[in-house]
């Protein structure tokens, strides 16, 4: 399973060269910080068949699979350190609550 990494600065002047592609081993050296990835499991009640059923994230492949997501963290601290430790760095998937599923 690959997963992204940035490097120090948390940007770069083109906003994607500060970020690579690490793997389960870490991060390459100059992009030492891992980013937590977040997952949005969202379904669509739709009637008929998936044939012209498409996201606006996907114009060209026309699939009703991906989509693009943002999330604006502005939890308490203490509360996103223990997820951050007890979750993302452990690669567990965890509930609202930051237990274990």
């Amino acid at each position: 399973m690959s997963s992204a990494c940035t490097d120090p600065n948390l940007d770069s002047p083109n906003h994607k060269d500060h970020v690579a592609y690490g793997s389960d081993k870490g991060c390459p050296a100059g992009h030492p910080v891992r980013i937590p990835a977040l997952t949005f499991d969202i379904q669509y009640g739709v009637k008929g068949t998936a044939a012209g059923y498409y996201l606006s994230s996907d114009l060209v492949g026309k699939s009703a699979s991906s989509m693009h997501g943002d999330a604006f963290v502005s939890w308490d601290v203490t509360t996103m350190n223990k997820r951050t430790k007890n979750c993302v760095l452990q690669r567990r998937t965890c509930d609202n609550n930051g237990y274990l599923k």
